[in-house]
């Protein structure tokens, strides 16, 4: 098979690696995958299926030790196809350790195909104006295509990035990515019903006042609402959390654990979802057809989250919280409503990781075929 590179680094929380995951499996049916990641490191987190995954290393120090074993990397496996998550619509201190791969990529007599790959809603930025001069100008120069991995019938990618008509390569919507599991017999129910609270990778400070709040709120429903809250704190949670969230719960019927792989078999079925508002806690929101509040995270200006839940909210299948909820007696009245009140059914196209896969596949044999035609 022909071989892909797929790098993929992860700062705050772990949405890019959740995601990256899901592509390298999925792309794994038709290629020979090295994924190439970084970040902090993620306890319990499953490597994709059929791929190989190498740690690039020393993700809190200088990044030309990085920079050096990303091309390393590359020439030695010298790929037809390169894929980079989110680069270069992410931090611009990636450039130093993508740029040099990029620049042997295009030196290559048979150069390999060149992809980004992109989340739906960017992050607006202070300097939005030269952000997307430099994104533009790098994808004019070394990229083939630019993958959106949303579905654009609800969001293009001109809602956050104004110039996606000058980037000079194709852009390509390719649906939701969520990873694809083997189908599981869903665990019956239990009389009580079963409310599940999460805060994704578990750094988010906001997200911690949301689980204090559902936790407070679960003792104020004890005698409204039989209940077992099932909290799930994150794998980058602090130290000290889930201890603190025991003894916020004084013996009630809250269960406490820091992650699980396997979110949205855990939403399946729950009388409510209470979560944030980040890309792969939504797809298993939606995926699992649960009763859902969001409390989207907007600390430091970002509106990616808001955004995304405001319209799942005009949807019908969210209702969306504010600060204001956090108060115990008023997350309790949320609680109450919420799980009298099934979500609408929302058509969205979630064969994000298929259609990437395939999607890839055809560039590069396109890109084969010319090839070979030259000889």
């Amino acid at each position: 098979m022909q071989r892909a590179l797929l790098y993929s680094r992860h700062t705050m929380g772990i949405g890019h690696l959740v995601r990256s995951v899901a592509i390298a499996e999925a792309m794994a049916r038709s290629f020979d995958v090295l994924m190439a990641w970084g970040g902090e490191p993620v306890e319990g987190m499953a490597k994709p299926r059929g791929a190989e995954m190498v740690e690039l290393g020393d993700w809190s120090g200088e990044g030309t030790r990085r920079a050096n074993r990303l091309l390393e990397l590359a020439r030695a496996w010298k790929p037809e196809l390169i894929v980079t998550e989110m680069y270069p619509f992410g931090r611009k201190s990636f450039d130093g350790e993508v740029r040099p791969v990029l620049e042997w990529a295009k030196a290559r007599t048979e150069a390999p195909v060149v992809a980004a790959s992109v989340r739906d809603i960017l992050i607006a930025r202070r300097d939005q104006e030269e952000f997307e001069r430099r994104v533009c100008a790098v994808t004019g120069k070394y990229y083939d295509v630019v993958l959106v991995h949303g579905d654009e019938r609800y969001v293009r990618l001109e809602r956050t990035f104004s110039r996606a008509g000058e980037l000079g390569c194709e852009v390509r919507y390719t649906g939701y990515v969520r990873r694809e599991r083997a189908a599981r017999p869903v665990a019956e129910r239990k009389p009580e019903p079963r409310i599940v609270v999460s805060n994704g990778g578990g750094k988010c400070a906001a997200g911690h006042d949301l689980l204090k709040a559902a936790v407070s709120a679960a003792g104020l429903l004890a005698q409204k609402l039989p209940h077992r809250f099932e909290v799930y704190t994150g794998p980058l949670a602090p130290a000290g959390l889930e201890e603190s969230l025991r003894a916020m719960a004084g013996g009630g019927r809250v269960e406490v654990s820091r992650y699980t792989p396997e979110l949205c078999e855990a939403m399946r079925g729950a009388a409510l979802s209470i979560s944030m508002g980040g890309y792969n806690t939504v797809l298993d929101v939606l995926a699992a057809q649960a009763p859902a509040l969001i409390y989207p995270e907007v600390g430091n200006g970002d509106n990616e989250q808001k955004a995304r839940a405001a319209l799942l909210e005009e949807m019908g299948a969210v209702r969306v919280l504010g600060e204001a909820d956090l108060a115990p007696a008023r997350m309790a009245e949320a609680i109450l409503k919420a799980v009298e009140k099934r979500p609408a059914s929302v058509a969205i196209d979630l064969d994000g990781a298929a259609k990437t896969a395939r999607l890839l596949e055809e560039m590069v044999g396109e890109r084969a075929a010319v090839a070979g035609g030259r000889r």
